[in-house]
Order: structure tokens, then C-alpha cells, then sequence
């Protein structure tokens, strides 16, 4: 495939996945590089679900079966999200 197929190619997914897309993946795609460079490390669940997409239950799904990694204090107290995780799941660059 030609750089120039490619490129259409990608086009044409970007495309796709706005106007098919999942209304709750819509804050992903509007999205910057530069706005996720500024993002912490760790991050509260409403940050991490904003940016993946993904609901209360299907993140909770997640850490549980080991798929997304998080951050929880010994004491059991609030779980945090490691941005690598959001950038692993969404292409973004660390």
C-alpha cells in the first residue's frame, strides 16, 4: 500500500468512527495530543472514563479481569487511573 493509499485510508476510518462512533466515545475523539499532555499521572475515574469512553461498570469489568491497571491505597481508599493506561487504549503518545 502506497503512503498516499494510507493516508486516504486513515481518512476515511477517521471518518467513519465520527459518524458511527459511540456517542460516549465522542470526548475522545475531540481530543489533542496536547490536551492529554497535560493530564497527570494518576487520574480520578470521571477523567479516565471521559477520555476512554468507557462507563462506570465496564472500567470497574476491566481492572477487575486485569486489563486496565490502576492505583488503590492499601486502606481500600479511592482508586486512581494511570494515564499511560488512557494512552495504551487511545493511541495517544506519553
Amino acid at each position: 500500500m502506497t503512503k498516499a493509499q494510507e493516508a486516504k485510508l486513515d481518512e476515511f476510518m477517521e471518518a467513519t468512527r465520527r459518524m458511527l462512533g459511540h456517542p460516549r466515545l465522542a470526548r475522545v475523539n475531540d481530543c489533542t495530543q496536547s490536551e492529554f499532555n497535560k493530564l497527570p499521572g494518576l487520574l480520578r475515574a470521571s477523567v479516565f472514563m471521559e477520555w476512554t469512553g468507557l462507563s462506570r461498570e465496564e472500567l470497574d469489568d476491566e481492572v477487575r479481569s486485569g486489563h486496565i491497571e490502576a492505583y488503590q491505597k492499601p486502606d481500600g481508599g479511592q482508586r486512581w487511573y494511570y494515564k499511560r493506561e488512557i494512552a495504551r487504549m487511545t493511541g495517544f503518545k506519553l
